[in-house]
């Protein structure tokens, strides 16, 4: 029979320290949270319902076998989409998130390359906080540089089918990763720097939601946004 885990500290840190590890994901229920599946020595199933942004649990157990977990499933009206692979869906940002992930993530490269045309563009990126109403209605030191942002999140939002209003919907990593890619081939499309060019030639060759430096690069740069959320960064 399935069974409730006491409310221990100890109970919650295991359950945290399994939503922190993407080999226990099991699926992404339609409210963003992940169901995580543990298969403990005992072959009982340690399993969690968890938001990866709040870590927020909303239910958490063991069931012995996988047929009781779907009876558990059924019983809550819970609907989760099982996938089994490991790198499914982990983070939902904001849209600043998911602009400041970019940002992050073409500082990470001007780092590395101190591309000159990276740098200028940067530039060009960084949010004025001269306006207190910064969130309500952003603005970046160069206004055409948001203009085209929010370019490249509706065409992204567009092939995607999500017609709801993007200050108001969260981003995985995958939708913030073309948010990015559109916004830079947009970019492009009006001035042809060499540094974009180069940019644009590392994302397109990024295998989505691979087990490689180059896709977890960009996750640690999300991960990054994320914890400066309340920030603006300059």
């Amino acid at each position: 029979m399935q069974g409730k885990l006491e409310h221990t500290e100890t109970n919650i840190q295991k359950i945290l320290a399994l939503a922190r590890s993407k080999d226990h994901c099991y699926g992404v229920n339609e409210y963003g949270f992940i169901a995580y599946i543990k298969i403990e020595q005992d072959e009982s199933q340690l399993w969690a319902l968890v938001n990866p942004l709040t870590h927020e649990i909303r239910n958490c157990g063991l069931n012995k076998t996988v047929q009781e977990y779907r009876v558990w499933q059924i019983k809550t009206g819970i609907k989760i989409e099982f996938n089994y692979n490991k790198y499914a869906v982990t983070y939902q940002l904001t849209m600043f998130q998911n602009f400041n992930a970019m940002r992050l993530y073409m500082m990470k490269y001007f780092q590395q390359t101190k591309d000159e045309d990276i740098g200028l563009l940067l530039s060009d990126l960084m949010l004025s906080s001269n306006f207190s109403d910064w969130r309500e209605s952003p603005r970046t030191w160069d206004s055409a540089a948001w203009d085209d942002w929010m370019a490249g999140v509706h065409k992204t939002l567009k092939d995607l089918n999500i017609t709801q209003d993007p200050k108001k919907i969260l981003y995985n990593e995958q939708t913030a990763f073309l948010c990015m890619k559109n916004y830079l081939q947009i970019f492009y499309t009006q001035i042809t720097f060499e540094g974009v060019k180069n940019i644009l030639k590392i994302i397109n060759a990024i295998k989505i939601n691979s087990d490689t430096d180059e896709w977890n690069s960009w996750l640690s740069c999300i991960q990054a946004a994320i914890e400066q959320e309340n920030d603006i960064i300059a």
